[in-house]
Protein backbone atom coordinates (compact mmCIF):
# COMPACT_ATOMS: atom_id res chain seq x y z
CA UNK A 1 0.00 0.00 0.00
CA UNK A 2 2.64 2.26 0.79
CA UNK A 3 4.05 1.32 -2.77
CA UNK A 4 1.75 1.96 -4.14
CA UNK A 5 1.35 5.85 -2.67
CA UNK A 6 4.85 6.41 -3.07
CA UNK A 7 4.48 5.63 -7.03
CA UNK A 8 1.79 8.13 -7.43
CA UNK A 9 -1.47 5.91 -6.37
CA UNK A 10 -3.84 8.21 -4.55
CA UNK A 11 -5.66 7.39 -1.29
CA UNK A 12 -9.25 8.36 -2.48
CA UNK A 13 -12.85 6.80 -0.91
CA UNK A 14 -15.79 7.96 -3.28
CA UNK A 15 -16.03 11.44 -4.72
CA UNK A 16 -13.64 14.27 -2.98
CA UNK A 17 -16.06 17.69 -1.59
CA UNK A 18 -13.37 19.92 -1.53
CA UNK A 19 -12.04 21.48 1.48
CA UNK A 20 -13.69 23.98 3.52
CA UNK A 21 -11.29 27.04 3.64
CA UNK A 22 -12.99 29.23 5.77
CA UNK A 23 -14.59 26.96 8.23
CA UNK A 24 -14.75 27.35 11.88
CA UNK A 25 -13.55 25.08 14.39
CA UNK A 26 -15.49 24.16 17.57
CA UNK A 27 -18.82 24.47 15.71
CA UNK A 28 -21.65 22.33 18.26
CA UNK A 29 -24.32 19.61 16.63
CA UNK A 30 -26.41 22.71 15.34
CA UNK A 31 -23.48 24.39 13.28
CA UNK A 32 -22.86 27.47 16.09
CA UNK A 33 -19.43 28.12 16.09
CA UNK A 34 -17.61 27.81 20.05
CA UNK A 35 -15.79 31.18 18.30
CA UNK A 36 -13.86 32.67 21.32
CA UNK A 37 -11.93 36.39 20.13
CA UNK A 38 -10.47 36.75 23.40
CA UNK A 39 -8.51 33.95 22.13
CA UNK A 40 -5.12 34.64 20.52
CA UNK A 41 -2.57 31.93 18.12
CA UNK A 42 0.79 32.29 20.35
CA UNK A 43 4.31 31.82 18.18
CA UNK A 44 5.90 29.05 21.32
CA UNK A 45 8.86 27.21 19.05
CA UNK A 46 9.43 25.55 21.71
CA UNK A 47 6.19 24.02 22.90
CA UNK A 48 4.96 20.70 21.94
CA UNK A 49 3.70 20.31 18.71
CA UNK A 50 1.65 18.39 16.29
CA UNK A 51 0.89 17.46 12.37
CA UNK A 52 -2.46 17.33 11.20
CA UNK A 53 -3.72 15.92 7.87
CA UNK A 54 -6.64 17.16 7.19
CA UNK A 55 -9.44 16.55 4.80
CA UNK A 56 -13.39 15.74 4.54
CA UNK A 57 -14.66 13.07 5.94
CA UNK A 58 -15.42 10.38 3.89
CA UNK A 59 -13.09 11.72 1.15
CA UNK A 60 -10.52 8.88 1.48
CA UNK A 61 -9.76 5.65 2.99
CA UNK A 62 -8.97 6.41 6.43
CA UNK A 63 -7.27 3.27 7.26
CA UNK A 64 -4.98 3.59 3.89
CA UNK A 65 -3.88 6.63 5.28
CA UNK A 66 -3.31 5.65 8.87
CA UNK A 67 -1.18 2.57 7.10
CA UNK A 68 0.72 5.03 4.42
CA UNK A 69 1.43 7.35 7.25
CA UNK A 70 2.71 4.68 9.89
CA UNK A 71 5.04 2.97 7.02
CA UNK A 72 6.66 5.55 6.33
CA UNK A 73 6.83 6.63 10.42
CA UNK A 74 8.62 3.24 10.80
CA UNK A 75 10.85 2.99 7.99
CA UNK A 76 12.06 6.39 8.46
CA UNK A 77 11.82 7.64 12.20
CA UNK A 78 14.43 5.30 13.97
CA UNK A 79 14.52 7.34 17.50
CA UNK A 80 10.73 9.28 17.36
CA UNK A 81 8.20 7.77 17.81
CA UNK A 82 4.44 9.84 17.24
CA UNK A 83 1.43 8.69 18.43
CA UNK A 84 -1.28 8.38 15.38
CA UNK A 85 -5.04 8.82 15.95
CA UNK A 86 -8.20 10.44 14.36
CA UNK A 87 -10.37 13.19 15.71
CA UNK A 88 -13.42 14.77 13.76
CA UNK A 89 -14.27 18.21 13.55
CA UNK A 90 -17.23 19.45 11.57
CA UNK A 91 -17.17 18.39 7.98
CA UNK A 92 -13.20 17.43 8.13
CA UNK A 93 -11.45 14.24 9.61
CA UNK A 94 -8.02 15.01 10.94
CA UNK A 95 -5.20 12.08 11.32
CA UNK A 96 -3.36 13.52 13.77
CA UNK A 97 0.29 12.95 14.70
CA UNK A 98 1.45 13.97 18.00
CA UNK A 99 4.90 14.09 19.56
CA UNK A 100 7.14 16.53 18.69
CA UNK A 101 9.16 18.56 21.02
CA UNK A 102 8.72 21.97 19.26
CA UNK A 103 8.42 23.47 16.27
CA UNK A 104 11.34 23.09 14.42
CA UNK A 105 10.99 19.34 14.83
CA UNK A 106 7.82 18.94 13.81
CA UNK A 107 8.96 21.64 10.89
CA UNK A 108 11.77 19.16 10.03
CA UNK A 109 9.00 16.08 9.79
CA UNK A 110 7.12 18.10 7.52
CA UNK A 111 10.07 18.96 5.22
CA UNK A 112 10.91 15.26 5.34
CA UNK A 113 7.23 13.76 3.87
CA UNK A 114 7.09 16.15 0.97
CA UNK A 115 11.11 15.66 0.13
CA UNK A 116 11.71 13.02 -2.22
CA UNK A 117 10.96 9.56 -0.60
CA UNK A 118 7.99 11.36 1.48
CA UNK A 119 4.48 10.44 1.24
CA UNK A 120 2.75 14.12 1.33
CA UNK A 121 3.14 14.44 -2.56
CA UNK A 122 1.42 11.77 -3.22
CA UNK A 123 -1.44 12.28 -0.93
CA UNK A 124 -5.08 12.84 -2.43
CA UNK A 125 -4.99 16.56 -3.28
CA UNK A 126 -7.84 17.24 -0.72
CA UNK A 127 -5.59 16.28 2.62
CA UNK A 128 -4.00 19.41 3.83
CA UNK A 129 -1.08 19.13 6.05
CA UNK A 130 -0.33 21.63 8.58
CA UNK A 131 1.99 21.57 11.56
CA UNK A 132 0.75 22.97 15.04
CA UNK A 133 1.41 23.64 18.39
CA UNK A 134 -0.79 21.55 21.33
CA UNK A 135 -1.49 25.57 22.09
CA UNK A 136 -2.52 26.99 18.93
CA UNK A 137 -4.38 23.55 18.10
CA UNK A 138 -6.79 24.48 21.75
CA UNK A 139 -7.11 27.82 19.90
CA UNK A 140 -7.82 26.61 16.93
CA UNK A 141 -11.04 24.67 18.15
CA UNK A 142 -12.54 27.28 19.61
CA UNK A 143 -13.66 28.82 17.01
CA UNK A 144 -10.83 29.67 14.62
CA UNK A 145 -9.86 28.85 11.22
CA UNK A 146 -7.36 27.54 9.25
CA UNK A 147 -7.19 30.89 6.99
CA UNK A 148 -6.73 32.82 10.27
CA UNK A 149 -3.95 29.99 11.71
CA UNK A 150 -2.28 30.02 8.17
CA UNK A 151 -1.58 33.94 8.46
CA UNK A 152 -0.46 33.59 11.87
CA UNK A 153 1.71 31.13 10.58
CA UNK A 154 3.37 33.21 7.75
CA UNK A 155 3.59 36.38 10.16
CA UNK A 156 4.79 34.84 13.71
CA UNK A 157 7.27 32.54 11.80
CA UNK A 158 8.16 34.28 8.28
CA UNK A 159 10.75 32.15 6.06
CA UNK A 160 10.88 28.87 8.46
CA UNK A 161 6.90 28.69 7.52
CA UNK A 162 7.09 29.53 3.61
CA UNK A 163 6.69 26.04 2.48
CA UNK A 164 3.45 25.57 4.89
CA UNK A 165 2.16 29.05 3.83
CA UNK A 166 2.80 28.64 0.24
CA UNK A 167 1.01 25.03 -0.32
CA UNK A 168 -1.15 26.42 1.68
CA UNK A 169 -2.10 29.13 -0.70
CA UNK A 170 -1.48 26.39 -3.56
CA UNK A 171 -4.52 24.48 -2.56
CA UNK A 172 -6.56 27.36 -2.12
CA UNK A 173 -5.56 28.48 -5.56
CA UNK A 174 -6.34 25.11 -7.18
CA UNK A 175 -9.47 24.37 -5.59
CA UNK A 176 -13.46 25.45 -5.83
Amino acid sequence: MLKGVLRGRELVQGGAHGMVWDMRFGANEEGVSAEDSARAFTAEKNAPHRMMLLFPTGSIDRNQLLFAVASYNFANLIVKDLDLSFEEAGTLSMLMLTGFYHFDEALQYYKMIYAAGGYASALNRDIVVVPISEANYETLMHGKTLDEYIAFLAEAYGGDAADVAARWQLGKDNRP
